[in-house]
């Protein structure tokens, strides 16, 4: 981290492998967890998350259930989603309207970070915020927003991909989750972003039986989870291949 507002990292920083219940925290780990922490202690938080109802419900999936009723309560009104291409539309809140005490670091590969004055110019433009999410469902409940003044809506791109990836292979913790919810999936902000937290419960994805459908990239197909049967996934904890 070069300074306490920006965290740069290169490939060497990528965590391929993770075992449950190893207590081992790398540097991403311990910047999100401190800096949440302190936003928390600080008063920013809607409300106070304490240890939440869980439960594993029955079935062959395992869906994991939560109680948040706070965060019911609490939270921001959703805004009015017509359309799962909606566009941006900056009189409504967005992620460039946040208070600045929100903001917890920015992303930055030390490539980037590194070269003259000209390529910082261009290489600020792929900028990634990373901001508390001021009504959390879990610890350490944080916001990935790719080139905030770009001002896109919420529909995934490459560099939105790349970032969720790559912010996965940062943390040591088996349990750091990254998502993404789109329009008319829950999205109450459309605005591009992913959500990351902790999450200290096995998923089926992580068990789920795959076919490569090109093994040399790391992508695969899921066999037999739900509403992903045909969809290709990247293995969150294999190397990420150039170019791809």
């Amino acid at each position: 981290m070069v300074d306490c507002s920006v965290f740069t990292y290169t490939n060497k920083d990528f965590i391929s492998d993770v075992c449950s219940g190893q207590q081992t925290r790398s540097r991403f780990d311990i910047a999100l967890r401190s800096g949440w922490t302190e936003k928390r202690n600080a008063g920013l938080f809607r409300y106070h998350l304490d240890d939440l109802e869980t439960r594993i419900l029955p079935g062959p999936c395992g869906y994991i259930a939560q109680l948040n009723i706070l965060r019911g309560i609490e939270r921001r009104k959703p805004q009015e989603i017509l359309s799962v291409r909606q566009n941006f539309d900056p009189k409504q809140f967005n992620f460039n309207k946040i208070d600045p005490k929100e903001l917890l670091f920015e992303l930055q590969t030390e490539s980037e970070s590194s070269c003259d004055a000209r390529c910082h110019q261009n290489s600020s433009k792929q900028k990634c915020k990373v901001i508390i999410n001021v009504s959390p469902l879990e610890f350490g409940h944080c916001l990935l927003v790719p080139e905030p003044d770009r001002c896109q809506p919420q529909i995934l791109t490459p560099l939105a991909v790349r970032i969720g990836i790559e912010t996965v292979l940062l943390s040591a913790d088996p349990g750091f989750r990254v998502g993404f919810n789109s329009l008319g999936g829950f999205a109450s902000v459309n605005h591009l972003h992913l959500h990351g937290y902790y999450l200290n419960y096995q998923l089926r994805i992580e068990t789920s039986p795959a076919e490569p459908i090109l093994s040399q990239k790391h992508l695969y197909c899921l066999l037999d989870f739900p509403e992903y049967r045909t969809q290709p996934l990247y293995h969150p904890r294999l190397p990420t291949a150039e170019g791809t």
